[in-house]
Protein backbone atom coordinates (compact mmCIF):
# COMPACT_ATOMS: atom_id res chain seq x y z
CA UNK A 1 0.00 0.00 0.00
CA UNK A 2 1.29 3.48 -0.88
CA UNK A 3 2.03 5.53 2.25
CA UNK A 4 2.09 9.29 2.69
CA UNK A 5 5.51 10.90 2.35
CA UNK A 6 7.53 11.34 5.54
CA UNK A 7 6.60 14.60 7.21
CA UNK A 8 3.26 14.86 5.37
CA UNK A 9 0.15 14.32 7.48
CA UNK A 10 -3.43 13.53 6.52
CA UNK A 11 -6.06 15.43 8.52
CA UNK A 12 -9.20 13.35 9.06
CA UNK A 13 -12.23 13.62 11.37
CA UNK A 14 -12.51 14.26 14.25
CA UNK A 15 -9.27 16.30 14.19
CA UNK A 16 -10.38 18.10 11.03
CA UNK A 17 -13.31 19.54 12.98
CA UNK A 18 -10.82 21.39 15.19
CA UNK A 19 -9.12 22.73 12.06
CA UNK A 20 -12.49 23.96 10.83
CA UNK A 21 -13.17 25.69 14.14
CA UNK A 22 -9.73 27.34 14.07
CA UNK A 23 -10.15 28.61 10.52
CA UNK A 24 -13.68 29.85 11.16
CA UNK A 25 -12.67 31.71 14.32
CA UNK A 26 -9.63 33.19 12.56
CA UNK A 27 -11.91 34.61 9.88
CA UNK A 28 -14.33 35.98 12.47
CA UNK A 29 -11.79 37.56 14.85
CA UNK A 30 -9.39 38.93 12.24
CA UNK A 31 -12.20 40.35 10.10
CA UNK A 32 -13.62 42.17 13.12
CA UNK A 33 -10.26 43.95 13.46
CA UNK A 34 -10.26 44.94 9.80
CA UNK A 35 -8.08 42.18 8.32
CA UNK A 36 -9.23 40.81 4.94
CA UNK A 37 -8.48 37.40 3.46
CA UNK A 38 -5.62 37.26 0.91
CA UNK A 39 -4.77 34.08 -1.01
CA UNK A 40 -1.35 33.63 -2.66
CA UNK A 41 0.16 30.75 -4.71
CA UNK A 42 2.08 28.02 -2.92
CA UNK A 43 4.78 28.17 -5.64
CA UNK A 44 7.01 31.26 -5.82
CA UNK A 45 10.32 32.30 -7.37
CA UNK A 46 13.19 31.11 -5.18
CA UNK A 47 14.65 34.60 -5.29
CA UNK A 48 11.74 35.96 -3.26
CA UNK A 49 12.79 34.03 -0.14
CA UNK A 50 16.53 34.32 -0.69
CA UNK A 51 16.17 38.09 -0.66
CA UNK A 52 13.56 38.32 2.12
CA UNK A 53 14.09 35.47 4.56
CA UNK A 54 17.85 35.60 4.05
CA UNK A 55 20.42 33.41 2.33
CA UNK A 56 22.16 32.73 5.64
CA UNK A 57 19.04 31.39 7.39
CA UNK A 58 18.37 27.69 7.88
CA UNK A 59 15.09 28.09 5.97
CA UNK A 60 16.85 29.10 2.76
CA UNK A 61 20.15 27.25 3.12
CA UNK A 62 18.79 23.91 4.35
CA UNK A 63 15.00 23.59 4.30
CA UNK A 64 13.40 24.95 1.14
CA UNK A 65 11.93 22.69 -1.55
CA UNK A 66 13.62 24.17 -4.64
CA UNK A 67 13.06 23.07 -8.27
CA UNK A 68 13.95 24.17 -11.76
CA UNK A 69 10.84 24.39 -13.93
CA UNK A 70 10.66 23.55 -17.63
CA UNK A 71 11.50 27.13 -18.51
CA UNK A 72 14.75 26.91 -16.54
CA UNK A 73 13.58 29.18 -13.72
CA UNK A 74 14.33 28.37 -10.08
CA UNK A 75 11.07 28.04 -8.15
CA UNK A 76 10.17 26.76 -4.70
CA UNK A 77 7.31 25.72 -2.48
CA UNK A 78 6.73 28.63 -0.14
CA UNK A 79 8.34 28.11 3.29
CA UNK A 80 6.41 30.98 4.93
CA UNK A 81 3.65 33.42 4.10
CA UNK A 82 4.80 36.96 4.88
CA UNK A 83 7.08 37.43 1.87
CA UNK A 84 4.34 36.16 -0.44
CA UNK A 85 1.81 38.60 1.00
CA UNK A 86 4.26 41.48 0.57
CA UNK A 87 5.03 40.42 -3.01
CA UNK A 88 1.30 40.30 -3.79
CA UNK A 89 0.87 43.77 -2.26
CA UNK A 90 3.75 45.22 -4.31
CA UNK A 91 2.39 43.60 -7.49
CA UNK A 92 -0.95 45.37 -6.99
CA UNK A 93 -1.00 48.58 -9.11
CA UNK A 94 -2.97 50.34 -6.37
CA UNK A 95 -0.64 49.27 -3.54
CA UNK A 96 1.10 52.63 -3.21
CA UNK A 97 -2.18 54.43 -2.62
CA UNK A 98 -3.47 52.36 0.30
CA UNK A 99 -2.45 50.31 3.31
CA UNK A 100 -3.50 46.69 3.69
CA UNK A 101 -4.57 44.56 6.63
CA UNK A 102 -4.48 40.94 5.44
CA UNK A 103 -4.98 37.52 6.96
CA UNK A 104 -4.16 34.22 5.29
CA UNK A 105 -4.31 30.48 5.81
CA UNK A 106 -2.57 27.68 3.95
CA UNK A 107 0.16 25.06 3.59
CA UNK A 108 3.88 25.86 3.84
CA UNK A 109 6.82 23.55 3.12
CA UNK A 110 10.18 23.02 4.83
CA UNK A 111 12.42 19.99 4.58
CA UNK A 112 13.35 19.37 8.20
CA UNK A 113 13.16 16.56 10.72
CA UNK A 114 9.50 15.82 11.48
CA UNK A 115 8.44 15.96 15.13
CA UNK A 116 5.29 16.50 17.17
CA UNK A 117 3.47 19.54 15.83
CA UNK A 118 6.06 20.09 13.06
CA UNK A 119 5.84 18.57 9.59
CA UNK A 120 7.44 19.07 6.17
CA UNK A 121 4.08 20.21 4.87
CA UNK A 122 2.67 22.32 7.66
CA UNK A 123 -0.05 24.92 7.81
CA UNK A 124 -0.03 28.48 9.03
CA UNK A 125 -2.55 31.21 9.66
CA UNK A 126 -1.13 34.70 9.56
CA UNK A 127 -1.98 38.39 9.82
CA UNK A 128 -0.10 41.24 8.17
CA UNK A 129 -0.61 45.01 8.60
CA UNK A 130 1.16 46.71 5.70
CA UNK A 131 1.66 50.45 5.47
CA UNK A 132 1.79 51.75 9.04
CA UNK A 133 4.73 52.46 11.33
CA UNK A 134 2.53 53.14 14.37
CA UNK A 135 3.48 51.23 17.54
CA UNK A 136 -0.24 51.06 18.29
CA UNK A 137 -0.63 48.68 15.33
CA UNK A 138 1.99 46.41 16.90
CA UNK A 139 0.07 46.44 20.19
CA UNK A 140 -3.31 45.93 18.50
CA UNK A 141 -1.96 42.90 16.63
CA UNK A 142 -0.70 41.31 19.85
CA UNK A 143 -3.97 42.13 21.63
CA UNK A 144 -6.02 40.64 18.76
CA UNK A 145 -4.00 37.41 18.86
CA UNK A 146 -4.37 37.19 22.64
CA UNK A 147 -8.14 37.43 22.15
CA UNK A 148 -8.00 34.83 19.38
CA UNK A 149 -6.16 32.21 21.45
CA UNK A 150 -8.46 32.71 24.42
CA UNK A 151 -11.55 32.30 22.21
CA UNK A 152 -10.04 29.02 21.00
CA UNK A 153 -10.00 27.92 24.63
CA UNK A 154 -6.19 28.07 24.92
CA UNK A 155 -5.68 30.05 28.10
CA UNK A 156 -2.17 29.01 29.10
CA UNK A 157 -0.27 30.82 26.32
CA UNK A 158 1.90 33.80 27.17
CA UNK A 159 3.53 36.52 25.11
CA UNK A 160 7.27 37.08 25.02
CA UNK A 161 8.53 40.17 23.24
CA UNK A 162 11.61 42.20 22.50
CA UNK A 163 12.86 45.06 20.35
CA UNK A 164 15.75 44.26 18.00
CA UNK A 165 16.27 47.86 16.87
CA UNK A 166 16.47 49.24 13.36
CA UNK A 167 19.01 49.68 10.57
CA UNK A 168 20.50 52.66 12.42
CA UNK A 169 21.14 51.16 15.85
CA UNK A 170 21.41 47.42 15.14
CA UNK A 171 24.84 47.54 13.37
CA UNK A 172 26.64 48.72 16.52
CA UNK A 173 24.98 45.93 18.48
CA UNK A 174 25.99 43.38 15.86
CA UNK A 175 29.60 44.53 16.14
CA UNK A 176 29.63 43.97 19.90
CA UNK A 177 27.80 40.66 19.55
CA UNK A 178 30.31 39.38 16.97
CA UNK A 179 33.23 40.31 19.25
CA UNK A 180 31.63 38.40 22.11
CA UNK A 181 30.78 35.35 20.00
CA UNK A 182 34.27 35.16 18.49
CA UNK A 183 35.76 35.20 21.97
CA UNK A 184 33.65 32.09 22.72
CA UNK A 185 33.72 30.54 19.27
CA UNK A 186 35.31 27.27 20.38
CA UNK A 187 32.29 26.56 22.63
CA UNK A 188 29.64 27.07 19.92
CA UNK A 189 28.07 24.45 17.63
CA UNK A 190 29.21 24.33 14.01
CA UNK A 191 26.07 26.09 12.76
CA UNK A 192 26.60 28.99 15.15
CA UNK A 193 30.27 29.25 14.20
CA UNK A 194 29.15 29.80 10.62
CA UNK A 195 26.45 32.27 11.69
CA UNK A 196 28.96 34.58 13.38
CA UNK A 197 29.96 35.96 9.99
CA UNK A 198 26.72 35.47 8.06
CA UNK A 199 23.91 36.19 10.53
CA UNK A 200 25.14 36.72 14.12
CA UNK A 201 21.68 37.50 15.55
CA UNK A 202 20.61 33.99 14.59
CA UNK A 203 23.05 32.62 17.16
CA UNK A 204 20.72 34.00 19.86
CA UNK A 205 17.97 31.75 18.48
CA UNK A 206 20.02 28.53 18.75
CA UNK A 207 18.44 25.72 20.79
CA UNK A 208 21.66 23.72 21.37
CA UNK A 209 22.34 23.48 25.12
CA UNK A 210 26.04 24.43 24.99
CA UNK A 211 25.26 27.46 22.86
CA UNK A 212 22.52 28.52 25.29
CA UNK A 213 25.09 28.91 28.05
CA UNK A 214 27.15 31.26 25.89
CA UNK A 215 24.07 33.14 24.68
CA UNK A 216 22.97 33.92 28.24
CA UNK A 217 26.12 35.99 28.73
CA UNK A 218 25.88 37.88 25.42
CA UNK A 219 25.37 41.66 25.28
CA UNK A 220 21.71 42.63 25.02
CA UNK A 221 20.32 44.83 22.31
CA UNK A 222 18.35 47.08 24.67
CA UNK A 223 21.63 48.75 25.61
CA UNK A 224 22.10 49.81 21.96
CA UNK A 225 18.61 50.97 20.89
CA UNK A 226 18.34 54.45 19.43
CA UNK A 227 15.91 57.00 20.89
CA UNK A 228 13.26 56.32 18.23
CA UNK A 229 13.35 52.54 18.76
CA UNK A 230 13.17 53.02 22.52
CA UNK A 231 10.18 55.31 22.14
CA UNK A 232 8.43 52.85 19.80
CA UNK A 233 8.97 50.01 22.25
CA UNK A 234 7.74 52.06 25.22
CA UNK A 235 4.45 52.85 23.44
CA UNK A 236 3.89 49.17 22.56
CA UNK A 237 4.44 48.10 26.18
CA UNK A 238 2.26 50.87 27.57
CA UNK A 239 -0.60 49.99 25.21
CA UNK A 240 -0.40 46.30 26.17
CA UNK A 241 -0.39 47.24 29.86
CA UNK A 242 -3.47 49.41 29.34
CA UNK A 243 -5.49 46.63 27.72
CA UNK A 244 -4.41 43.92 30.17
CA UNK A 245 -2.28 41.69 27.94
CA UNK A 246 0.14 39.69 30.05
CA UNK A 247 3.63 39.56 28.59
CA UNK A 248 7.25 39.10 29.56
CA UNK A 249 10.34 40.74 28.08
CA UNK A 250 12.86 38.40 26.50
CA UNK A 251 16.08 40.27 25.60
CA UNK A 252 17.34 37.26 23.61
CA UNK A 253 14.28 36.93 21.35
CA UNK A 254 15.25 37.78 17.76
CA UNK A 255 13.07 35.52 15.54
CA UNK A 256 14.72 33.45 12.85
CA UNK A 257 14.22 35.50 9.68
CA UNK A 258 16.29 38.38 8.36
CA UNK A 259 13.51 40.87 7.66
CA UNK A 260 12.47 41.71 11.25
CA UNK A 261 13.12 45.05 12.97
CA UNK A 262 12.00 46.68 16.22
CA UNK A 263 9.11 44.73 17.77
CA UNK A 264 9.40 40.94 17.75
CA UNK A 265 7.19 38.59 19.75
CA UNK A 266 6.10 34.99 20.21
CA UNK A 267 3.11 33.26 21.77
CA UNK A 268 4.55 30.56 24.02
CA UNK A 269 3.14 27.42 25.65
CA UNK A 270 5.32 25.54 28.11
CA UNK A 271 3.24 22.41 27.46
CA UNK A 272 5.18 21.96 24.21
CA UNK A 273 8.32 21.26 26.23
CA UNK A 274 11.93 22.16 25.54
CA UNK A 275 12.92 25.35 23.75
CA UNK A 276 10.73 24.65 20.72
CA UNK A 277 7.73 25.98 22.62
CA UNK A 278 6.27 28.69 20.36
CA UNK A 279 2.78 28.42 18.88
CA UNK A 280 3.77 31.20 16.51
CA UNK A 281 5.67 34.44 16.24
CA UNK A 282 6.01 37.68 14.40
CA UNK A 283 7.07 41.27 14.54
CA UNK A 284 7.74 44.42 12.60
CA UNK A 285 9.43 44.15 9.19
CA UNK A 286 9.83 47.70 7.89
CA UNK A 287 12.65 46.75 5.49
CA UNK A 288 11.11 43.68 3.83
CA UNK A 289 9.48 45.49 0.92
CA UNK A 290 12.78 47.14 -0.04
CA UNK A 291 14.61 43.81 0.18
CA UNK A 292 12.37 42.34 -2.53
CA UNK A 293 12.55 45.33 -4.84
CA UNK A 294 9.87 47.76 -3.70
CA UNK A 295 9.92 51.02 -1.81
CA UNK A 296 10.31 50.93 1.97
CA UNK A 297 6.90 50.22 3.52
CA UNK A 298 6.52 49.88 7.32
CA UNK A 299 4.70 46.67 8.26
CA UNK A 300 4.09 44.23 11.09
CA UNK A 301 2.72 40.68 11.13
CA UNK A 302 2.41 37.27 12.76
CA UNK A 303 2.27 33.60 11.69
CA UNK A 304 0.89 30.80 13.84
CA UNK A 305 1.26 27.06 13.34
CA UNK A 306 -2.06 25.31 12.79
CA UNK A 307 -0.78 21.85 13.77
CA UNK A 308 0.71 23.14 17.01
CA UNK A 309 -2.35 25.22 17.86
CA UNK A 310 -4.72 22.29 17.35
CA UNK A 311 -2.69 20.26 19.87
CA UNK A 312 -3.83 22.63 22.62
CA UNK A 313 -7.42 23.25 21.59
CA UNK A 314 -10.02 21.64 23.86
CA UNK A 315 -12.20 18.93 22.35
CA UNK A 316 -15.27 20.28 20.62
CA UNK A 317 -18.42 20.44 22.72
CA UNK A 318 -20.81 18.94 20.21
CA UNK A 319 -24.23 20.42 20.91
CA UNK A 320 -25.85 19.26 17.71
CA UNK A 321 -28.53 16.60 17.77
CA UNK A 322 -27.13 13.65 15.80
CA UNK A 323 -29.63 11.85 13.60
CA UNK A 324 -29.23 8.48 11.87
CA UNK A 325 -31.35 7.58 8.82
CA UNK A 326 -32.63 3.99 8.72
CA UNK A 327 -34.34 2.86 5.52
CA UNK A 328 -35.41 -0.80 5.82
CA UNK A 329 -35.81 -1.60 2.12
CA UNK A 330 -35.04 -0.14 -1.30
CA UNK A 331 -38.51 1.30 -1.87
CA UNK A 332 -38.32 3.16 1.46
CA UNK A 333 -34.84 4.45 0.57
CA UNK A 334 -36.10 5.73 -2.80
CA UNK A 335 -38.81 7.77 -1.06
CA UNK A 336 -36.71 8.91 1.89
CA UNK A 337 -33.46 10.01 0.17
CA UNK A 338 -34.76 13.25 -1.45
CA UNK A 339 -36.37 14.22 1.85
CA UNK A 340 -33.10 13.74 3.72
CA UNK A 341 -31.30 15.90 1.13
CA UNK A 342 -33.82 18.66 1.86
CA UNK A 343 -33.47 18.13 5.62
CA UNK A 344 -29.73 18.67 5.40
CA UNK A 345 -30.25 21.90 3.49
CA UNK A 346 -32.67 23.11 6.13
CA UNK A 347 -30.16 22.23 8.90
CA UNK A 348 -27.44 24.55 7.65
CA UNK A 349 -26.47 26.67 10.70
CA UNK A 350 -28.87 24.67 12.89
CA UNK A 351 -27.89 22.26 15.62
CA UNK A 352 -29.14 19.12 13.89
CA UNK A 353 -26.56 16.84 12.28
CA UNK A 354 -27.40 13.89 10.02
CA UNK A 355 -24.73 11.17 10.20
CA UNK A 356 -23.84 7.99 8.24
CA UNK A 357 -24.42 8.85 4.60
CA UNK A 358 -23.94 5.52 2.86
CA UNK A 359 -27.69 5.40 2.00
CA UNK A 360 -28.10 1.61 2.15
CA UNK A 361 -31.20 -0.37 2.97
CA UNK A 362 -30.67 -2.73 5.94
CA UNK A 363 -32.76 -4.60 8.45
CA UNK A 364 -33.57 -2.74 11.63
CA UNK A 365 -31.07 -4.58 13.87
CA UNK A 366 -28.11 -3.68 11.64
CA UNK A 367 -29.26 -0.08 11.36
CA UNK A 368 -29.64 0.37 15.12
CA UNK A 369 -26.27 -1.27 15.74
CA UNK A 370 -24.59 1.19 13.36
CA UNK A 371 -26.48 4.12 14.86
CA UNK A 372 -25.30 3.15 18.33
CA UNK A 373 -21.64 2.87 17.22
CA UNK A 374 -21.84 6.32 15.64
CA UNK A 375 -23.27 7.83 18.81
CA UNK A 376 -26.53 8.97 17.21
CA UNK A 377 -29.20 10.46 19.48
CA UNK A 378 -32.13 9.74 17.16
CA UNK A 379 -32.90 7.30 14.35
CA UNK A 380 -35.43 8.04 11.63
CA UNK A 381 -36.95 4.70 10.66
CA UNK A 382 -38.92 4.07 7.45
CA UNK A 383 -40.03 0.70 6.07
CA UNK A 384 -42.92 -0.69 4.05
CA UNK A 385 -45.39 -0.22 6.93
CA UNK A 386 -44.41 3.45 7.32
CA UNK A 387 -44.67 4.11 3.59
CA UNK A 388 -48.13 2.55 3.41
CA UNK A 389 -49.37 4.52 6.41
CA UNK A 390 -47.65 7.82 5.42
CA UNK A 391 -45.73 7.87 8.67
CA UNK A 392 -42.17 7.96 10.00
CA UNK A 393 -40.78 6.60 13.27
CA UNK A 394 -38.45 8.73 15.41
CA UNK A 395 -36.56 6.55 17.90
CA UNK A 396 -34.74 8.19 20.82
CA UNK A 397 -31.68 5.96 21.22
CA UNK A 398 -30.75 7.47 24.58
CA UNK A 399 -34.14 7.47 26.28
CA UNK A 400 -35.10 4.19 24.57
CA UNK A 401 -38.47 5.45 23.38
CA UNK A 402 -40.06 6.13 20.01
CA UNK A 403 -42.86 8.13 18.45
CA UNK A 404 -44.58 8.15 15.07
CA UNK A 405 -45.36 11.26 13.01
CA UNK A 406 -47.60 11.65 9.95
CA UNK A 407 -45.76 12.74 6.78
CA UNK A 408 -46.37 13.18 3.04
CA UNK A 409 -43.66 11.38 1.07
CA UNK A 410 -44.73 12.98 -2.20
CA UNK A 411 -44.20 16.48 -0.72
CA UNK A 412 -40.46 16.67 -0.11
CA UNK A 413 -40.17 20.20 1.26
CA UNK A 414 -43.19 19.90 3.55
CA UNK A 415 -42.00 16.59 5.00
CA UNK A 416 -38.43 17.82 5.48
CA UNK A 417 -39.63 20.87 7.42
CA UNK A 418 -41.79 18.61 9.58
CA UNK A 419 -38.88 16.28 10.38
CA UNK A 420 -36.41 19.05 11.17
CA UNK A 421 -38.97 20.84 13.31
CA UNK A 422 -39.55 17.70 15.33
CA UNK A 423 -35.81 17.18 15.78
CA UNK A 424 -35.44 20.72 17.15
CA UNK A 425 -38.39 20.13 19.48
CA UNK A 426 -36.83 16.89 20.73
CA UNK A 427 -33.50 18.67 21.26
CA UNK A 428 -35.07 21.34 23.45
CA UNK A 429 -37.42 19.04 25.35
Amino acid sequence: MIQALRGMKDILPPESSLWGKLQGLASSVFSSFGYQLVITPIVEKTELFVRSVGEGTDVVSKEMYVFTDRGGESICLRPEGTASIMRAYLNDPEAKSRSLKAWYWGPMFRYERPQKGRYRQFHQFGVEAIGSNSPYIDAELIYMLDVFYKKLGINDVRVELNSIGCELCRPSYKDELVKYLKSNEDKLCNDCKNRINTNPLRVLDCKVENCSKIINGAPIIQDFLCAECNSHNDVVLAALNSCGVKYSKNPLLVRGLDYYSRTVFEFISDKLGGRQNALGGGGRYDDLSAQIGGQKIPSVGYAGGVERTVLFMPELDVKAVTVYVAALDQESLNSLAPIIYECKKLCIDKEVLFIDDDFKARDIKKHLSRADKLGARFALIVGTNELNSSSLVIKDLVEKKESKIDVKYNEVEFTAKLIVGRMLEEKNS
